[in-house]
C-alpha cells in the first residue's frame, strides 16, 4: 500500500478518534481485536474514525457526559460520541456512510476468571447493535478472522485503503 504522504496526515491511536470537517488529510490505524469505525458524509465533506478497544463502557452515563478520556476506549461510547459530532454540526446522519473494519479473534481472560472472552466477536456485535439503534446500514466491512489490519481512511472523500496483516 502506497500512497503520497502530506501534512495533514495522522496516525490514529487505540482508544481515540478523529472528527473533521473539510479536511483533506488521510489516518492510518493498525488493528487487531479493536476495531475501526468510519463515518462520512460527502454532502458536508464530514469524516469521522474511532479506533475502539472493549466493546462496552462499564459507566456510559457517566462516560458521555463528563466528556471522559475513556470515552473512545469502548465500542458504544465511541459510536454515540461520533453521531453526537455529527448532530452538532447537523449533519444529518441518514446521510452517512459508515464502515467498519477489524475485530480480530483474539482470546481473553481476566484475572482470576475461568471465562474466555473474545474481545474482536463482542467489539463487532456491540458495534453492529448500536449502528441498528441509529438506523446506520453499513456500506462495507472487513471483520473478524486472525488477520490484523492496516487501514488509511481518506477523510476528504471517506475511502478507505485496507491492508491485512497475517496473524
Amino acid at each position: 500500500m502506497q500512497y503520497v504522504k502530506n501534512k495533514n496526515d495522522k496516525f490514529l491511536h487505540p482508544d481515540n478518534a478523529l472528527m473533521t470537517q473539510l479536511n483533506n488529510g488521510r489516518i492510518t490505524t493498525v488493528l487487531g481485536s479493536c476495531i475501526a469505525i468510519t463515518m462520512y458524509c460527502e454532502h458536508d465533506r464530514a469524516g469521522a474514525i474511532c479506533h475502539a478497544s472493549l466493546p462496552i463502557c462499564p459507566d456510559l452515563k457517566l462516560n458521555l457526559n463528563i466528556n471522559s478520556p475513556l470515552v473512545f476506549k469502548y465500542v458504544d461510547s465511541s459510536i454515540y460520541k461520533m453521531i453526537e459530532w455529527f448532530e452538532s454540526k447537523n449533519i444529518d446522519i441518514r446521510k452517512l456512510e459508515v464502515k467498519m473494519f477489524g475485530g480480530a479473534n483474539y482470546l481473553l481472560r481476566a484475572a482470576g476468571d475461568k471465562r474466555i472472552f473474545n474481545v474482536g466477536k463482542n467489539n463487532i456485535e456491540t458495534a453492529r447493535k448500536i449502528l441498528k439503534e441509529f438506523r446506520l446500514n453499513l456500506k462495507s466491512t472487513d471483520i473478524g478472522g486472525s488477520d490484523g489490519r492496516k487501514i488509511i481512511f481518506d477523510v476528504s472523500d471517506g475511502v478507505v485503503l485496507l491492508k491485512r496483516i497475517p496473524h
